[in-house]
């Protein structure tokens, strides 16, 4: 069973040492549970500090994880309480369904499940001279680790991908183009749409501060009779399920659902609302049934949400947001980090994952 924790930076008299007292403080954590991904979100104050502490971080883990190395992702994300840094941190509960693999260094995990097999890449990123040539090696890259598993960009269910200055301009055969379009131009070079016969993956785009352009994914080998896209009443995508051991609902973009929030532009309390609203509405049992998905746990599966990822794009606004979100969904552990949008006048999305057995 997959288990989602959050974790903030730990003491120390060093940013080596507070990123190892972290580590160890998730270790214990583990006991007859094994770490298959851990994803932190840093607060660098400059590019060369980023650099510096990403170097760091990848050196810890492979120290400390030796063999085992679990998949990772090193982002420029402020995290809510401005620590150093936080941790999203993955754990599975049978290490016996694990085998922890490398190409060319990039480590990333394989589940066994009942009905097949699960990837965890971690986070994928090249350093090239435009973000064109950037994202296309990252495709590239995510190419080989899935024909190594004798899969497509088909069986790809979740993926995040962070791109810098996201609402800004790169060039792109000799002009100028938004980021995010130059990001999704190259991408549609290799998402063939015959491989994508169980609907396309969940996807959310998000800016990352400093660095690389990086992608992130999860793949199933068995896609067709395990992942099904999730569609709310206006047909948009807005989640994905997953059927194996447990249920799993993956929601994402919760606002791009909901088309009167950019009118709410200055009033971040109506943004959230508005986005929990449409977030809640994608796991009603008659959307569900829409969807032809069977839940048959009688709680309210809002009661099963294990993870909330929620983006902020004032600091000021996080502590009204924080309040908000928690205030409706109770039981999750929440991580809030500090983000650009590309969609103008956005003001906060958010992000879930529910886990049920029935």
């Amino acid at each position: 069973m997959r288990i989602i924790g959050n974790i903030n930076s730990q003491e120390g008299n060093s940013f080596e040492a507070k990123v190892r007292n972290t580590l160890f403080a998730i270790n214990k954590k583990t006991s007859d549970k094994a770490v298959v991904k851990l994803c932190f979100y840093l607060n660098s104050s400059k590019a060369e500090n980023f650099s510096d502490e990403y170097n760091t971080i990848s050196d810890i883990i492979k120290d400390i994880y030796k063999k085992d190395i679990p998949a990772y992702t090193i982002i420029s994300q402020a995290p809510h309480n401005e620590d150093n840094f936080a941790i999203e941190y993955q754990l599975w509960s049978n290490k016996n369904d694990l085998k922890y693999k490398s190409i060319l260094k990039h480590p990333y995990v394989t589940i066994s499940h009942n009905n097949g097999f699960e990837i965890i890449s971690g986070g994928i990123q090249f350093s090239e001279d435009s973000l064109l040539f950037s994202t296309q090696r990252c495709f590239d890259f995510a190419e080989q680790i899935l024909m190594a598993e004798e899969l497509n960009f088909g069986h790809i269910y979740r993926q995040w991908n962070y791109i810098p200055q996201i609402g800004g301009t790169s060039n792109y055969d000799g002009n100028n183009k938004p980021c995010e379009q130059v990001f999704n131009e190259i991408k549609e070079f290799f998402y063939e749409a015959p491989l994508f016969v169980s609907g396309m993956p969940l996807e959310t785009n998000s800016e990352c501060k400093f660095g690389n352009v990086t992608i992130d994914f999860y793949a199933f080998s068995n896609h067709l009779d395990v992942t099904k896209t999730i569609r709310n009443i206006d047909n948009l995508a807005c989640g994905k399920y997953i059927e194996t051991e447990n249920k799993e609902i993956w929601l994402a973009n919760a606002a791009s659902t909901k088309q009167d929030i950019a009118n709410s532009s200055d009033d971040v309390e109506q943004q959230t609302l508005s986005t929990l609203q449409a977030l809640l509405e994608h796991i009603e049992s008659s959307n569900l049934e829409r969807n032809k998905i069977t839940i048959s746990d009688q709680t309210p599966l809002k009661e099963h949400f294990k993870s909330v990822k929620i983006y902020v794009k004032n600091k000021t606004d996080i502590n009204k947001v924080h309040k908000l979100v928690t205030e409706s969904i109770r039981n999750a552990d929440i991580q809030i980090v500090n983000t650009e949008f590309s969609i103008e006048n956005l003001l906060v999305d958010i992000e879930g994952l529910i886990i049920t057995n029935s």
